[in-house]
């Protein structure tokens, strides 16, 4: 199946194309390699004997996509008013029905849209393509038959360069993704805000962020790079850089922000996150969202917090989590944590977690987790655990903490097996079982260090 994407590019003299239905689809035509997110449900009109093709009768699931097929002027058939079904198909051929299918035909006219990005020596260059970024996304229609929709979503593929927003932010439609040509090759940026509901680029409900950066560098009191208001349930991010700082080394700075958000799940795959300036830094804030978050490869750094009672975390969040393969380094300020879990569940798998101060690496505040094979790094403790009737399992880890590698409190129940430690524990009313570990000097069989 040819999925007909609603798309818009925005990029050095590009043309794109936006369709107008979705495209057909039949045994000859392709499936084109679009992430899920942006194909089209399409079904095609009821199938009429000999229309315009002789030999379609109306008698297989093929016969309607092929009479569209032909109708939208893709093909031409085989000759003498017939398609001839059973034919083989060329890579010649073949090539022909796949862009007569992308970029239209006589019946099939698709909307292009041109838009220039200036070069960089001309003034105000970024400005002017950040404007017109803004203005591309303005005019997808918020109803009717072409708004997004979950089967009829949008792709704005953006082209190389510099989209300087100013003091705006880029606020998309549900259903809607956005493509850049690489992380480092298509930037889009904007300066901070005067509150925390606003970010250079604000999500919708099922959108898609993948190739770009980016960023929000501006002098106000709050630098979010990309903000989930609470109806941006599912936003997915790929291969991304988001990246935010405060000059002004106030109030907040997050790359990723769900600030007082209710049931927002998301997704990260192979994203770089950083955060730096501000009182307080965060890789991803999420500290009310009760849904769930994915990390994988991931690499999140937080740092530059130069107020003695200012914070960093890498990621506090409330609602579930599932992190693999991913890294958090986090310094400066008077607080440091790694991962601030304040309820759900967390999973941590095959991730390392470094913090350079005396905070804690992975803190638990009323959830559960459970840690495999993470190396845990802290010049402060390297777990915290507190609340009542929680548990933790960690097995094969390393976990290094000075002068605790555990700290746990209340009733909080703890298990560690496999794991080399270092540092001592602390216990104040929870349950710490330790079976298998090694320290620097000893192997542990069952007593904790």
């Amino acid at each position: 199946m040819i999925g007909r994407l609603r798309m818009v590019s925005v990029g050095v003299a590009c043309l794109a194309i936006v369709g107008v239905v979705p495209v057909l689809a039949q045994p000859v035509a392709v499936e084109q390699g679009q992430p899920a997110l942006t194909q089209s449900v399409y079904t095609p009109p009821a199938c009429v004997p000999g229309v315009p093709f002789f030999d379609i009768t109306c008698t297989t699931g093929f016969d309607s996509w092929i009479e569209q097929f032909g109708l939208d002027g893709i093909t031409a058939g085989c000759g003498g008013g017939l398609y001839c079904p059973s034919t083989p198909v060329t890579r010649d051929q073949m090539a022909v029905f796949l862009e007569k299918a992308m970029r239209g035909t006589a019946n099939w006219p698709p909307h292009t849209v041109l838009v220039f990005h200036h070069s960089a020596a001309e003034a105000n260059s970024d400005i002017n393509s950040g404007t017109e970024l803004l203005s591309m996304v303005a005019a997808i229609p918020n109803s009717g038959s072409e708004a997004p929709s979950a089967t009829n979503p949008w792709l704005v593929k953006v082209g190389p360069g510099i989209f300087d927003l100013g003091s705006g932010s880029l606020t998309l439609p549900a259903y809607t993704a956005i493509e850049g040509a690489g992380q480092d090759t298509t930037v889009i940026t904007a300066a901070g805000y005067a509150d925390m509901v606003h970010g250079t680029l604000i999500m919708g409900d099922h959108g898609w962020l993948s190739r770009l950066t980016v960023n929000n560098s501006g002098g106000n009191s709050f630098e979010i790079a990309v903000y989930l208001p609470a109806l941006a349930s599912m936003a997915s991010f790929e291969h991304v850089t988001l990246s935010a700082s405060n000059p002004l080394n106030t109030n907040q700075s997050s790359a990723l922000c769900l600030y007082s958000e209710g049931n927002t799940s998301f997704s990260l795959v192979d994203c770089d996150l950083t955060a730096h300036g501000a009182y307080s830094n965060f890789g991803i804030f999420a500290p009310s969202s009760t849904g769930e978050a994915r990390l994988d490869g991931v690499q999140v750094t937080v740092y530059g917090s130069e107020v003695v009672s200012g914070q960093s975390f890498g990621f506090d969040v409330t609602g579930s989590a599932v992190i693999i393969n991913s890294s958090f380094s986090v310094s400066d300020g008077g607080t440091q944590d790694g991962i601030f879990q304040g309820g759900g569940n967390l999973v941590l798998r095959n991730s390392e977690i470094h913090i350079l101060g005396s905070g804690i690496g992975v803190m638990l505040n009323g959830a559960s987790a459970t840690l495999q094979g993470d190396l845990v790094v802290s010049q402060g403790w390297g777990v915290g655990t507190y609340g009542s009737g929680f548990v933790a399992d960690i097995s094969n880890c390393r976990v290094e903490g000075s002068p605790y590698w555990l700290v746990s409190a209340l009733s909080y129940t703890t298990t560690v097996g496999a794991s080399k430690l270092a540092g001592t524990t602390s216990n104040s009313g929870g349950t710490v079982n330790c079976f298998g570990n090694y320290t620097a000097s000893a192997f542990l069989a069952n007593t904790c260090p």
